[in-house]
């Protein structure tokens, strides 16, 4: 299953997959606290908070 490995050198949160590492380069800087979950459709999808406190959502593959 995926597997949520911390962060690149740069801070960007880094999530493995079966076959796979996918880096979150866009968005607010994640704080720490990030947490791993699987959606409705099973696929991985990582949620935090942003440094405003407002919350983001990243499913690795797609654009958010």
């Amino acid at each position: 299953g995926p597997v949520l490995l911390g962060r690149t050198a740069e801070g960007a949160l880094r999530l493995r997959t079966a076959g796979a590492t996918a880096v979150r380069s866009q968005g607010p800087v994640a704080l720490d606290g990030a947490a791993l979950h699987l959606g409705a459709d099973g696929a991985p999808v990582v949620v935090g908070f942003g440094p405003d406190a407002a919350p983001w959502i990243w499913r690795p593959g797609t654009a958010t």
